[in-house]
């Protein structure tokens, strides 16, 4: 027996996701699990500040939690639909759980960096399964949908995790809220353990029969498509902030606010995606963003103004936001049984993404640093080339099971 790449297609309605009862109890779980990764993908550049470390150990520090989402992310993906959801899901919030909880207590630096490679291998697990499982519960025609929805949950956490953090004062206050977050992490994991979940999409096949599905060409090209998307996403929320102080010679807290309009633009355009696609088709929706986030592009690029960047960077946002639902809505579509390998190979190029297009900017920004918007404007031409391929065979898709 051998995978099920497309074309032919397997049917999405006969792949078990209409066999996820409860419904409710599983949406928490993506919810939930989604809300806790948007923490721990913020959360070592909210502790940075009060851990008063050098820079050298800073930015070792800084990378380790990204290292280990890679790391999971490589191979999380067959696992998933081996095993299924439960034991990966429930384990890696408890893994994370316990990752907080060093961080809290233990002191020594070679801790830390333990600690965080832990809590960033949890978050690997936690981001593809939580969108695998989004895309399961969304069915045929709906994971775009669905997949935005607990794209708005990540959003909330990454917002929250900051946001309470720059209210506490002292590292102990912090230590506390780290133990808290711990805790609410350990009755997680211990409801996930409890819950009824479907089995894996391949459970009976063989690890190395699964990774055939690899070989299928659609799967690089949604692979490429994601590391160009989140390149792009990284670039903004690495530089945008940083630009818009060089560029207007503005106050440190001006230019924050033109990093938070970014990140508020995604979390707001990942919910409002979840809504328009109730009424639109995702390829609609598609062709109607990419263009918005041009247009941010080149708004941004002349703006001479504050005002001006800072909306033109939240066009940018909200014009991005709803491309990664989208694009794994249509992976989703194309691949139901693989979903969880195919879902970790994409992610797993968007990371290398993630880290390889953001070093652009420094080039194309040295002589005017508004031309880092060079940047998302080129990388969102093979975004859209590609994702209309995406979208065709998702069509095709339709056609034959239909």
């Amino acid at each position: 027996m051998s995978p099920s790449p497309a074309p032919p297609f397997t049917n999405p309605s006969a792949s078990g996701s209409a066999n996820l009862a409860p419904g409710a109890s599983l949406r928490f779980v993506a919810y939930s699990t989604m809300t806790v990764y948007g923490v721990l993908a913020i959360l070592m550049g909210a502790l940075l500040p009060a851990l008063h470390l050098d820079l050298q150990r800073a930015a070792i520090l800084g990378v380790v939690p990204p290292l280990g989402i890679l790391i999971s992310t490589v191979l999380v993906g067959p696992l998933l639909d081996r095993l299924g959801f439960r034991l990966l899901l429930s384990g890696s919030v408890l893994a994370a759980s316990a990752a907080l909880a060093g961080l809290a207590l233990v002191h020594g630096f070679a801790s830390l960096l333990i600690s965080a490679l832990l809590y960033g291998m949890a978050g690997g697990v936690l981001n593809t399964g939580g969108n695998a499982l989004a895309a399961h519960l969304g069915g045929s025609g709906g994971r775009a949908q669905m997949i935005s929805k607990v794209g708005g949950y990540f959003g909330l956490g990454a917002l929250l995790a900051p946001a309470l953090l720059s209210l506490l004062g002292s590292a102990r206050q912090i230590g506390l809220f780290l133990l808290i977050l711990a805790a609410a992490g350990l009755v997680l994991a211990v409801v996930l353990g409890l819950l009824r979940f479907p089995p894996g999409g391949r459970a009976e096949t063989p690890l190395s029969e699964l990774l055939g599905v690899l070989r299928h060409p659609l799967v690089w090209v949604f692979g490429l498509l994601m590391f160009f998307e989140a390149g792009i996403e990284t670039t903004m929320l690495i530089w945008s902030g940083k630009i818009a102080q060089n560029a207007l010679h503005t106050t440190l807290a001006r230019a924050d606010w033109v990093l938070t309009s970014f990140g508020l633009s995604f979390a707001i355009g990942r919910w409002g995606a979840a809504a328009l696609l109730r009424r639109l088709s995702p390829r609609t929706l598609f062709l109607l963003v990419v263009p918005l986030a041009l247009a941010g592009c080149a708004f941004t690029r002349f703006a001479q103004s504050y005002g001006a960047v800072f909306w033109g960077v939240f066009a940018i946002g909200i014009g991005m936001a709803p491309i990664f639902p989208i694009m794994l809505g249509f992976a989703g579509d194309c691949f139901p049984n693989e979903t969880g390998t195919v879902f970790g190979a994409a992610l797993t190029l968007s990371l290398f993404g993630s880290v390889l297009v953001p070093l652009l900017t420094p080039l194309l920004a040295a002589k005017n640093a508004l031309r880092f918007v060079w940047v998302p404007a080129l990388g969102l031409l093979p975004v859209l080339l590609l994702g209309l391929l995406v979208a065709r065979s998702a069509s095709n898709a339709h056609r034959t099971v239909e």
